[in-house]
């Protein structure tokens, strides 16, 4: 089977490292991917633009099926296209001109594709709120346990709590100020990746901290195995990646008591109640307590290779109604 697919993204994101492990197994099963141009061309205005134009623009050439996992859809496609659908967090982040626009992409992604393969329930529901007419083409596949290797599953007793990332939505900060003020006796230090200047502002004179950038993927293992506790209060995830991650790699994980916690975490985890920090802070008095074996066998419903097998039945289905509608070209590239 020849699919088209959207450029590689930087496995830094959340859509980076679904790409990275789905276009691995389907090249493993003997598929021929062809791959439109990187978006990923710079961080300027100018180099956003010009990432913007490549997303509309497919590869060059003949395919069975396309397969647009980073928005927007390109122009031209003719082939059978199934589209991933990651988040809907820009209705709630975006100014007035970027979520406009991204709705007027979506809209065109529902009414184009062939189905939508969304990445979350919780993902799914607002999309079909957002657009009806997804009602009939969406399904959902939960993405693997991110950068994790079967395997890495390691009951740590350190006391560490490890945070993750800056973006906003992440919740870090709040993170940060509930653990200013609870200071938890059962929190012997912390673990901060990617974490902004304002976390690493608040808990450095308040625990022993370790701050990490750019790490690899085998050091990331390192670092949550590391940790005893995961702890993120986020609730505008996609899926919620780094949550599969750390149960995963063993850690306990703490997560604000919504939706997608409830569809990735479940009982795995001490889901806590949405609140300031102060009221946050009243919650961590006592350290989460999940046993090890509820934690693992949780750990094991998220798998990359049951999410490529999908992927691969979903695209073979449809190239194979490509066939048999004589539809299998697509536009050219710049």
């Amino acid at each position: 089977m020849r699919i088209g697919c959207s450029g590689p993204m930087s496995e830094r994101c959340g859509i980076g490292v679904v790409q990275k492990h789905l276009y691995t197994y389907l090249a493993e099963a003997g598929h021929d991917l062809v791959f439109s141009a990187p978006r990923d061309v710079g961080a300027s205005p100018m180099a956003k633009i010009r990432g913007l134009a490549r997303g509309f623009t497919p590869a060059r050439g003949s395919v069975d099926v396309y397969l647009s996992a980073v928005p927007p859809v390109p122009w031209g496609v003719e082939a059978p296209l199934l589209a991933v659908v990651h988040d809907l967090r820009w209705l709630r982040t975006r100014s007035l001109v970027g979520a406009s626009y991204r709705a007027w992409d979506l809209r065109r992604t529902v009414g184009l594709s062939a189905a939508l393969l969304c990445v979350s329930e919780n993902t799914r529901r607002e999309l079909i709120e957002f657009d009806p007419r997804a009602s009939g083409k969406a399904s959902v596949q939960r993405p693997g346990p991110g950068q994790i290797p079967e395997g890495s599953f390691k009951q740590s007793n350190s006391g560490l709590l490890m945070l993750v990332g800056s973006a906003p939505h992440k919740g870090n900060e709040l993170a940060a100020a509930a653990l200013a003020f609870a200071r938890p006796p059962w929190v012997r230090g912390v673990i901060g990746v990617g974490v902004s200047d304002q976390v690493r502002a608040k808990l450095t004179n308040l625990f022993a901290c370790e701050w990490f950038h750019n790490v690899s993927d085998a050091e990331m293992v390192e670092l949550y195995q590391r940790a005893e506790f995961f702890m993120m209060l986020g609730t505008d995830e996609g899926f919620g990646i780094p949550f599969v991650e750390a149960l995963a790699a063993g850690c306990q994980v703490i997560a604000t008591d919504h939706s997608l916690a409830h569809e990735v975490v479940g009982d795995a985890g001490v889901l806590i109640s949405p609140g300031n920090p102060v009221e946050i802070s009243h919650q961590l008095r006592f350290p989460p307590r999940v046993p090890a074996e509820v934690r693992a066998d949780r750990a094991k419903r998220f798998s990359w290779k049951a999410f490529g097998e999908t992927y691969e039945t979903e695209l073979l289905r449809f190239a194979q109604s490509g066939h048999e509608t004589e539809v299998v070209r697509y536009g050219c590239s710049e």
